[in-house]
C-alpha cells in the first residue's frame, strides 16, 4: 500500500532468497536458481523472481509492465 511497505516487504523477500541460497533448497539445480532470485521493486509493487533459465526474461517482463505506453 505505501513505499514502506513495499520496502518492508522486499526485505522479507531477500531474506527468503538468502535463507533458501545459504541451504534451504535442497536439489542443486533449485539451489542454483535461488542464488541467481532477485527481488525487483517498482513502486509499491515488489516481485521475487527465483526461476532459473528464465530468470532475465521474467525480470524483463515485471520491469515492462511498469513502463509508459506513449
Amino acid at each position: 500500500e505505501t513505499e514502506e511497505d513495499a520496502e518492508s516487504a522486499a526485505a522479507i523477500l531477500q531474506a527468503r532468497i538468502d535463507a533458501q541460497a545459504e541451504g534451504g533448497a535442497w536439489y542443486p539445480e533449485s539451489l542454483e536458481a535461488w542464488k541467481a532470485a532477485k527481488v525487483l521493486r517498482e513502486g509499491t509493487y515488489v516481485a521475487l523472481i527465483a526461476s532459473g533459465a528464465h530468470q532475465e526474461a521474467l525480470e524483463e517482463q515485471f520491469r515492462l509492465q511498469f513502463q509508459s505506453k506513449e
